[in-house]
């Protein structure tokens, strides 16, 4: 059952990871000198969607085992 959880959750997050690479965008398009350029109308990048989920698994996961060290004391 175990390694069916941990298969799955790859599964997941790989797919994530997909998602995330294909709806990149090009960032910052358009002519500067144009007034109606917008520098802060840049989307994120897509290696910042795959450090806040690797982040987010990270805090997750040590969590989960510090909660585990404190029940077994």
């Amino acid at each position: 059952m175990k390694k069916i959880t941990k298969s799955i959750a790859l599964l997941f997050i790989i797919n994530i990871l997909m998602v995330t690479t294909v709806l990149a965008q090009v960032p910052c398009s358009g002519d500067p000198d144009d007034p109606g350029y917008n520098p802060n109308g840049c989307p994120l990048d897509t290696y910042v969607w795959i450090l806040a989920i690797a982040a987010l698994i990270f805090g997750a996961t040590y969590l989960h085992r510090q909660q585990k060290a404190q029940s077994r004391a």
